[in-house]
């Protein structure tokens, strides 16, 4: 397993977020965890190793709790693995403003809570988040990992919005007609997820004012003086979701930080909605852009594991990422798919695709691959003298004021599926956060381009993609037009797969009514010598068998 990589993303909501553990992939774990040893060693950026501890049959790696402290991991922080075989693994750790963190370099685990407390660049305080907390964490992170165009408003907290009093100017007059509002609006509602206040408002010489539903609200929030409250647009006028960039992170994040404390990796992450999908263009997280945003260039080169490269425009005054149509094209990126964004320089980033079961088909690039791309751009741009052109040309306007789509006003488009019975089996939405209205087939990711007119309901065609053949646990779908003839089957159920004379055993993957190939469709892959775009019939042929052929 020397040249093993295969990587995979733990996304800590707080329905799966436990304090020590961090759940790994259920395909992931479904082909490894036999191979998995029980000591495992967890490598940071900075070359720090930790030690934790896997128990087979699990999905967690244990004993983490230091480790989780030290680096401030909590609930909506996203993790990286990447796995390299028998133990090892690497880490890298993204926060709730969907930004990765500044690692502080090593010290002695004696002393590093205690180093912690007293240092600005590394999270401090106490793990334990009472609900309010958690529920100001999940808004952030989908203010900045899944929404886009919806932040109209910053509020900067300054140590008279904390005391208390009977009224506070915390809007001016002209930023509140700028939200749509007069003096005929009464109050404001401000929101998390769960949690909402109300606000009253008043006017005294053209002045407007907070009544103490303010301080309620800054107080049950636990913002701190220079902390930024981003006001989000929701369905209601009057209404308001509220993200919170806390002071630590901005200060993090500003061109002044020290580089000698921490090590800062420019990198952040973007789960696709469909309007992302729809217009092909991304909001860049906050933080991201307020320390490297100027430094962009109206062209934007995205690198990707196998060694494409895709172009971008970014518009410097709308922070926006246009041109993904064809990486999403060209990659078959769907709703819900995570995208990570690394920057190594010159306008560039190195680009990772995960699908919905978390799991990551792209390898990483290398750093040689990457010198060579730099170095070509770098002489082009000499070449065309382009590096000072308007960064809004041929850049479509704001568009905050010109979507109409759902997308902007959804409400609670993004809330934890609750009710839903875990099945470890599958998971789709393992700790993936969807709409709870959703369209089922979205949600599981039934991509697979599948040709309606081929067989009957008995049976389905399909093309095989890069991630069905390179052996990373991405086993192909059924055709929900079959789901009368797997109904049936659970989370431990064998099928035979049956394939010019030679039969493959594979075990299903079950939640509500999609039905994927699981553990034994490598070995399938491997034994048929099948490859990327060959087109494939499933006919179900007696229970549990099912006859796969190849069409030319």
């Amino acid at each position: 397993m020397d040249d093993l990589e295969i990587g995979f993303v733990c996304k800590n909501s707080s329905k799966f977020y436990v304090e020590g553990k961090m759940k790994l992939a259920v395909p992931f774990v479904i082909e490894y965890g036999s191979t998995i040893k029980e000591k495992v060693f967890l490598e940071m950026p900075t070359g720090e190793v930790w030690f934790g501890k896997y128990v087979k049959g699990s999905d967690y790696v244990e004993g983490l709790s230091e480790l989780m402290s030290f680096y401030g991991v909590r609930p909506y922080h996203i993790v990286l693995f990447n796995y390299s075989g028998d133990e090892h693994f690497k880490l890298r750790i993204f926060n709730e403003c969907g930004v990765e963190i500044c690692y502080p370099f090593s010290c002695p685990l004696s002393s590093h809570l205690r180093a912690r407390r007293n240092d600005p660049f590394i999270f401090a305080g106490n793990m334990k988040l009472d609900g309010t907390e958690i529920d100001k964490l999940a808004s952030t992170f989908k203010f900045n990992v899944f929404h886009n165009f919806r932040g109209v408003h910053d509020i900067l907290i300054s140590k008279e919005h904390l005391t208390l009093q009977t009224n506070y100017k915390v809007i001016s007059s002209s930023d509140f007609e700028k939200l749509g509002m007069d003096e005929a609006v009464q109050s404001m509602e401000f929101c998390f997820e769960q949690n909402s206040w109300q606000i009253g408002l008043f006017w005294k010489k053209g002045c407007l004012f907070f009544d103490k539903g303010w301080y309620e609200f800054v107080k049950s929030a636990k913002v701190v003086e220079g902390d930024i409250c981003v006001l989000a647009k929701t369905a209601a006028s009057d209404k308001f979701k509220i993200a919170v960039l806390s002071k630590v992170l901005l200060t993090q994040w500003s061109l002044t930080s020290d580089r000698n404390i921490v090590d800062q990796r420019f990198s952040w992450v973007k789960i696709l909605k469909g309007s992302s999908l729809d217009r092909g263009s991304v909001e860049i997280p906050r933080l991201f852009a307020r320390r490297l945003g100027s430094e962009l260039g109206r062209d934007i080169n995205l690198l990707t594991a196998d060694g494409r490269v895709f172009h971008g425009k970014y518009s410097v005054s709308e922070n926006i990422l246009y041109g993904l149509m064809d990486l999403i094209s060209a990659y078959d990126i769907y709703k819900n798919c995570l995208i990570g964004f690394e920057y190594v320089g010159t306008s560039t980033f190195n680009v990772s695709i995960f699908d919905s079961l978390n799991m990551d088909h792209l390898k990483e690039i290398t750093g040689e691959f990457i010198s060579d791309i730099l170095r070509k751009i770098e002489m082009d741009e000499a070449e065309d003298g382009n590096g000072d052109e308007d960064e809004n040309e041929d850049v479509p306007g704001n568009l905050l004021a010109q979507n109409n789509d759902e997308d902007v006003f959804e409400v609670n488009d993004v809330t934890i599926l609750e009710n839903e019975q875990h099945d470890d089996s599958l998971a789709v939405n393992d700790v993936m956060e969807l709409d709870e209205n959703e369209d089922e087939e979205e949600i599981v990711g039934v991509n697979e381009q599948f040709d309606v007119t081929g067989g009957g309901i008995n049976s389905f065609v399909i093309t095989l993609k890069r991630s069905h053949v390179d052996e990373k646990c991405h086993g192909v779908y059924c055709s929900t037009r079959c789901y009368e003839l797997y109904k049936g089957w659970d989370a431990n159920t064998i099928v035979i797969l049956n394939y010019r004379g030679e039969k493959s055993e594979v075990v299903v993957q079950r939640k509500k009514r999609s039905c994927r190939f699981g553990k034994g469709w490598n070995d399938f892959i491997r034994k048929s010598k099948l490859r990327e775009g060959e087109k494939l019939e499933f006919r179900f042929h007696i229970p549990y068998n099912i006859q796969v052929s190849k069409i030319n």
